[in-house]
């Protein structure tokens, strides 16, 4: 029996690596889902067309709420994003500092109220737009567990204003 041409032997070296590179990629994919799954800090990440597409077990614990199917147009409303400096006012779909991100703008260390004035909680957030090398993709905020505000007020987010 003679040996395998080497055109044989090269396609099995290629398959070999290729299944190695596989492997790789599929362990990194792991190991960000579980950094995503076991932070510490409540993520949140959607598509630049405002569809969720990542939504940790902090962020469910931190909001009341998970699975989303909403879009950061209406999700102020939905999960009761207010104001951290009245506990009444909600975020408009432009304030929210998510929805700010969506349009390339970083936001950082921001307070918001989340749920009912008397029962809600106050928490810290930082949002950023996430781009590839040609264009915005997207954007992520991270909540921080329930914080109380320094008291200065270039920490809330600015309320956007609307052209006329």
């Amino acid at each position: 029996m003679s040996n395998p041409s080497p055109n044989l032997q090269q396609l099995a070296e290629l398959t070999q690596r290729l299944e190695q590179a596989d492997y790789e990629w599929y362990m990194r994919e792991r190991l960000l889902a579980e950094m995503v799954t076991q932070s510490p800090y409540g993520l949140i990440a959607c598509n630049r067309d405002g569809r969720f597409i990542v939504w940790n077990e902090k962020a469910t614990e931190l909001i009341g709420r998970g699975s989303p199917t909403f879009t950061v147009d209406n999700w102020s409303a939905i999960c009761k994003l207010k104001w951290a400096s009245d506990k009444k006012t909600l975020f408009s779909g432009l304030d929210c500092p998510l929805a700010r991100a969506l349009k390339g703008e970083v936001v950082e260390c921001a307070y918001m109220w989340i749920g009912d004035e008397k029962t809600g909680r106050m928490l810290r957030c930082s949002a950023k737009p996430i781009s590839d090398s040609t264009s915005l993709i997207g954007a992520v905020l991270i909540f921080f567990d329930n914080a109380i505000p320094t008291g200065d007020p270039g920490n809330e987010p600015k309320r956007a204003i609307s052209g006329g």
